[in-house]
């Protein structure tokens, strides 16, 4: 072989190689998730005065009974009432403005998972939902109202192992 067609094979196989690794560069890079980008944003941008509140419903799956508990607390003809008790009066404007207050600008923390399939282990099925079957895996739903409106409305699940009062948690609306 002349030193004319090794060089050439040289380039040719540099080439190779390069494109090679190319290739193999481009295919390995991880994909930018969106659901990533709202990390340190807060679930709820638009809601910020607790004083908006005029409700809030808190509802709990029952393990031992199997059944949904829901609570409601409102702001209605001039005092706070709870209808599940015959719109008995309630001391209630304090203690929704310190849940309201704790809940504006919860921000999202590291995604646990892009999979609706996760949501049992991480304990934030929604416990108004009649299609899930069995007791497990079913969260809090805490909502904050001004009248029909929603302010906020969370699933609080599992607590996060190895950090203290981090929860696991969803928006209803959210998969």
């Amino acid at each position: 072989m002349h030193e004319s067609q090794r060089t050439l094979v040289f380039v040719g196989a540099a080439v190779v190689s390069v494109v090679l690794a190319a290739v193999t560069h481009w295919s390995n890079e991880p994909k930018s998730l969106a659901e990533f980008s709202d990390v340190g944003e807060p679930f709820y941008p638009d809601f910020d005065d607790p004083n908006e509140a005029t409700g809030l419903r808190v509802v709990a799956y029952n393990d031992d009974t199997a059944r949904v508990d829901v609570f409601n607390v409102e702001f209605k003809d001039g005092l706070w009432r709870i209808p599940s008790h015959h719109n008995y009066p309630a001391d209630g404007e304090e203690q929704l403005s310190k849940t309201a207050t704790s809940i504006i600008g919860i921000e999202r923390g590291a995604l646990a998972s892009t999979s609706s399939d996760d949501f049992k282990r991480l304990g934030v099925l929604d416990p108004l939902d009649e299609t899930v079957t069995g007791t497990e895996g079913r969260g809090d739903r805490i909502t904050l109202l001004e009248g029909d409106n929603v302010l906020a409305d969370y699933i609080i699940g599992t607590k996060v192992e190895d950090q203290d009062n981090v929860y696991n948690i969803r928006r209803p609306d959210e998969d």
